[in-house]
C-alpha cells in the first residue's frame, strides 16, 4: 500500500510510537530504524503505522514504566533540535494523525487547535434596520476575541 510511505525520509524528527526520535534509515518495506532522543535504548525500529511527524507543540503523556524526567528531557531535546533547524515540523510527511495512533499513544496536537481557531467561521453580528433585524457576517480581517476578559 503506497499510503504508508507518506513522504518520510531519513533525518526526519518523528513520533515513533510514544517516543520522539530521528529516522535513520529504512529497515524494510514497512519499518524504519529510529534513533530515539534521550533514552538508554537509543536505537530501535518502528512500523510505518506508528510514525507521525513531530511538531514542537505536540504533547504525548509519559508511557507507563518510563521515568518521567528522562521522557521530559527527551521531548525537550527533540524540540530544541527541531527549533534549531528553524522549523516547527520535524517532517514534511505524515502530519495527519490516524485515530488509532491517538488512541494508542495519547498524542495531543495543539497546532491543529490553534489553526482551527485562526480559521474560525466569522461571527454573525446584528445590524439593526428600521423595525427589523438583519444578520450580516462579521469582518474577517480581525481575530475574534471576547470583549470582556472574564468571558
Amino acid at each position: 500500500m503506497v499510503r504508508s510511505r507518506c513522504g518520510l525520509r531519513a533525518g526526519d524528527v518523528v513520533w515513533a510510537g510514544a517516543y520522539p526520535g530521528i529516522l535513520v534509515r529504512k529497515k524494510n518495506s514497512n519499518r524504519w530504524v529510529v534513533e530515539f532522543f534521550g533514552f538508554s535504548n537509543e536505537i530501535g525500529s518502528e512500523k510505518n503505522e506508528n510514525i507521525v511527524a513531530f511538531h514542537v507543540w505536540d504533547h504525548v503523556p509519559c508511557p507507563q514504566g518510563e521515568a518521567y524526567f528522562y521522557y521530559r528531557d527527551a521531548i525537550k531535546e527533540a524540540r530544541e533540535y527541531v527549533i534549531g533547524t528553524n522549523e516547527t515540523w520535524g517532517s514534511l510527511g505524515r502530519r495527519s494523525v490516524p485515530p488509532k495512533f491517538v488512541e494508542n499513544f495519547g498524542l495531543k496536537r495543539a497546532v491543529l487547535a490553534r489553526e482551527t481557531l485562526q480559521r474560525a467561521v466569522p461571527r454573525v453580528r446584528a445590524i439593526r434596520g428600521p423595525g427589523r433585524r438583519v444578520l450580516a457576517p462579521a469582518p474577517t480581517d480581525r481575530v475574534l476575541r471576547p470583549r470582556n476578559p472574564r468571558q
